[in-house]
């Protein structure tokens, strides 16, 4: 069984980034507009003025394995 154990190690470490980047990474209100950013890169952007929400996807070419890797480090991320 010691065959899989590199495929099991790396879907592990796969879930605990996708656990990772669900967590939020800062959260901001200013004059009416609260904004939700999350260690994945995704932002919920709400103005509570209008009423509208917004949610913006991460762009990067890194991938979010990549980026936990990078936490795990102490890299600048």
């Amino acid at each position: 069984m010691t065959e899989f154990d590199d495929v099991v190690q790396r879907q592990k470490f796969r879930l605990q980034a996708e656990e990772w980047g669900k967590q939020l990474k800062y959260y901001h209100y200013n004059d009416g507009v609260r904004t939700i950013e999350f260690n994945n890169g995704n932002k919920l952007v709400e103005n509570t003025n209008t009423d509208k929400v917004q949610v913006i996807r991460f762009k990067g070419n890194e991938s979010l394995v990549d980026r936990f890797a990078k936490f795990l480090r102490g890299d600048k991320w």
